[in-house]
């Protein structure tokens, strides 16, 4: 037997500025903030170019998946 319950869990929430005046956000597990800073900095034309990021701490739903019974 299986039940799906969804959670929230910690995640945070980013936003900035591209040089271009283009506004992004993304919203990532606490896990993977890291991943998403190296991705902003991989999306900038050049070393000189540092864009403003904003950060708020938020939840994000998560389903889980539980098994219930004896192992076969």
């Amino acid at each position: 037997m299986q039940s799906h319950r969804i959670i929230k869990i910690a995640a945070v929430a980013v936003e900035w500025q591209d040089q271009g005046g283009r506004r992004h956000s993304m919203t990532a597990r606490r896990s993977d903030e890291r991943e998403v800073f190296a991705e902003i900095m991989r999306s900038c034309r050049s070393a000189d170019e540092v864009p403003v990021i904003i950060t708020r701490p938020t939840t994000v739903p998560f389903e889980l998946a539980c098994h219930f019974g004896r192992a076969a």
